[in-house]
């Protein structure tokens, strides 16, 4: 069974950029620190906002909001980023958990090969 946002549509995995604009009640997700992996993670989606009808998923890591990289930054500087204006088209780019392994997992079998896994077909 494909696995859905919290709207019900199918969830669409890998690295998305997501455009959206704020609703009444802003975007609809809620954000947390994992200091383990590092970085921001979506906690949660609320099912029928702006973020879940743009494709967000619980899970996600934020990678970069509004072009700007976060991974370096601060649950409260991420926070800010999101709330900056505009709040029309706020862009934010993440990408699924298992994606970002799978990802990883590449650049370790490149380093371990000594090669350039991005020439590799």
């Amino acid at each position: 069974m494909a696995s859905t946002g919290a709207g019900g549509a199918p969830a669409v995995k890998g690295l998305r950029l997501i455009t959206m604009n704020k609703g009444a009640d802003g975007y609809g997700f809620h954000m947390y620190t994992d200091k383990k992996l590092q970085g921001q993670y979506i906690k949660s989606v609320t099912k029928d906002s702006p973020s879940d009808l743009c494709g967000m998923i619980s899970g996600d890591h934020v990678l970069a909001v509004d072009g700007m990289d976060c991974s370096q930054e601060t649950h409260h500087q991420v926070v800010d980023r999101v709330r900056a204006e505009p709040s029309s088209g706020k862009k934010v780019l993440v990408i699924d958990q298992q994606t970002e392994q799978e990802m990883q997992a590449k650049v370790w079998e490149g380093k371990q090969e000594g090669g350039n896994w991005l020439d590799r077909n």
